[in-house]
């Protein structure tokens, strides 16, 4: 009897045990996933200003002696180093992704000059394609309150890809327009668009597809 009750008393504590070490294991496959994909949006979103830096410093290059245009540059190229230096703090923020928080603070933005930052690290991206960049504002003077560099971090990616699938000489526009207590950020371009089939999918992590079709729209909303 005591050697059954013993025998029971093992087979518990070792399930026990097994059941522990299975969560463990199934943690830290998260925890892995969640570094792996952070590191995946960071070298994404690390390319557009990277090649921001890369045109202007070709453009500083051709014009050394050109006081006005080195202010103008080393100024631009400051912005987006910054940019870089924030995108690099967030690879910090991978305990909070891997426990589910989403770190966002907010506070009053302006949202022309937002626009303005985010499209400045995109110009570069534009010039091999001379594709023009165009920024329409419905309202003037707009400010909202929301944290700057995940909004930047928005608006970059989907300038960036509206610039990448746009045709070559083609245009890519920016309105920005007030809607109650929101402000809505569209992007559009004259690419080929996402085929309406593949629309369900546009928000799944690290999902493309070839492009064709129509021309398509992206709509963003920052109270």
């Amino acid at each position: 009897m005591a050697s059954a009750f013993f025998a029971w008393l093992t087979g518990r504590h070792l399930a026990k045990l097994y059941r522990w070490e299975k969560n463990a294991v199934q943690a830290a496959e998260k925890a892995i996933a969640a570094r792996d994909e952070l590191l995946g949006i960071v070298a994404h979103d690390l390319r557009s200003p990277l090649t921001a830096i890369a045109m202007k410093s070709a453009v500083l290059q051709c014009n050394p002696t050109d006081v006005e245009n080195v202010r103008k540059q080393s100024e631009s190229i400051k912005i987006v180093t910054m940019r870089m230096e924030y995108l690099i703090r967030s690879l910090l923020d991978a305990a909070s992704v891997e426990s589910g928080r989403f770190s966002v603070s907010t506070a009053p933005c302006d949202v022309e000059a937002v626009v303005h930052d985010a499209a400045e690290m995109l110009a570069g991206l534009a010039l091999p394609t001379a594709i023009r960049m165009d920024t329409h504002f419905r309202q003037p003077g707009l400010r909202v309150s929301a944290d700057r560099e995940r909004t930047i971090q928005v608006l970059t990616n989907l300038v960036g890809n509206a610039i990448k699938f746009a045709s070559e000489g083609g245009k890519v526009r920016v309105t920005v327009e007030r809607d109650g207590y929101d402000v809505h950020f569209s992007v559009a371009d004259t690419g080929p668009g996402i085929d309406p089939a593949h629309l369900p999918h546009v928000f799944d992590r690290f999902w493309k597809v070839e492009t064709g079709g129509r021309k398509g729209t992206l709509r963003a909303n920052v109270a």
